[in-house]
């Protein structure tokens, strides 16, 4: 293969250079700087626009959009409670949903977050369910 073949090889093999017998393929650029997730719900950039929207309502604003849900600890919090408060060893509960013994801990440390399938398992395992609270009278 004469240089002029080498050339046009080399602009339609995505620009990989064969020097010396070698293949080597250039690098890529960094296209995009993206962040690695903390596994932190509060650090997730929806919940902080939600604590901006929520810091502006009003009293009444806020008692429309649901005070005690507001003020409540979220589910996950309460889910990572019921499990360490559960009869069953941690072992045990991973095994039962198919979640590592590592996710489950890191979950329980509040270090990650796991799958809506994990999180309806763990309920299920349990014995827990979700219902809405219900607002008191005058209050």
């Amino acid at each position: 293969m004469d240089a002029s073949g080498r050339a046009k090889r080399a602009a339609t093999d995505g620009g990989v250079n064969r020097a010396k017998g070698r293949t080597v393929k250039k690098a890529k650029a960094n296209t995009g700087t993206k962040k690695k997730p903390t596994g932190k719900l509060s650090e997730h950039p929806a919940m902080k626009k939600l604590a901006e929207i929520v810091a502006g309502m009003t009293p009444e604003q806020r008692e429309r959009f649901g005070a005690a849900f507001l003020d409540s600890p979220p589910v996950s919090d309460q889910l990572r409670e019921a499990v360490k408060a559960a009869p069953m060893s941690r072992y045990a509960i991973s095994k039962a949903i198919g979640l590592g013994e590592a996710a489950l801990s890191r979950f329980v440390h509040g270090k990650a977050g796991i799958g809506l399938e994990y999180f309806d398992a763990l309920c299920a395992i349990l014995g827990l369910e979700l219902r809405p609270r219900r607002k008191a009278k005058g209050g």
